[in-house]
């Protein structure tokens, strides 16, 4: 797993290097994006929603953050005292992204996300604290000039759960699929 991180993001680092030295003059741009994602957790379907704000640099590379949270009811057990409850997820980090084709009406991205995030036992603090690394491609299709919508699949990787009230890493990792509306100018 950890091999396929490294070179996902090596990959992506000599693509940004590459796409912003070629460039004579730097264009800037940035966009705000809500995001709709659905996800295997728990092996029951969860909606997460959240949004991210980026800084493109030289048109083809992307640098932001992003926060996202469980809003639909999982269920699991605990296995201290085999109760039922309410799962809570909540997760934030730095986003990388690489457009392909920018100025184009359809366009492909690779994006990379390395996140913290906790689960939650509802009535109880934060303690199933976990590390997220989400790497995935988008398709967008450009509205108009600020305006873009973007369907993205991914794979999250979770790190550093242990097992946390009967959860483990296997309970919350896999593919998700999201939709995203892009509000902002990024190219020129």
């Amino acid at each position: 797993m950890k091999i396929y991180l490294k070179s996902f993001l090596a990959i992506m680092f000599i693509l940004a290097v590459t796409s912003t030295s070629k460039c004579q003059t730097m264009h800037h741009g940035g966009y705000f994006s809500p995001t709709v994602s659905i996800a295997k957790i728990n092996s029951q379907t969860g909606v997460i929603t959240g949004g991210k704000a980026m800084w493109i640099i030289g048109e083809h590379f992307g640098l932001g953050g992003g926060y996202y949270s469980l809003v639909s009811n999982i269920n699991a057990v605990d296995i201290g005292n085999n109760e039922s409850y309410k799962l809570g997820i909540s997760y934030g980090g730095l986003e990388f992204t690489y457009l392909f084709f920018p100025t184009d009406a359809i366009s492909l991205s690779a994006n990379f996300l390395t996140a913290g995030g906790a689960l939650k036992k509802p009535v109880q603090d934060y303690n199933g604290d976990f590390q997220l690394w989400q790497p995935g491609f988008s398709f967008g299709y450009k509205l108009n000039e600020y305006f873009s919508l973007n369907i993205t699949t991914s794979y999250s990787f979770i790190g550093n759960l242990g097992n946390y009230r009967g959860l483990t890493s296997e309970s919350i990792k896999g593919f998700s699929y999201s939709l995203s509306l892009l509000l902002g100018r990024y190219t020129w």
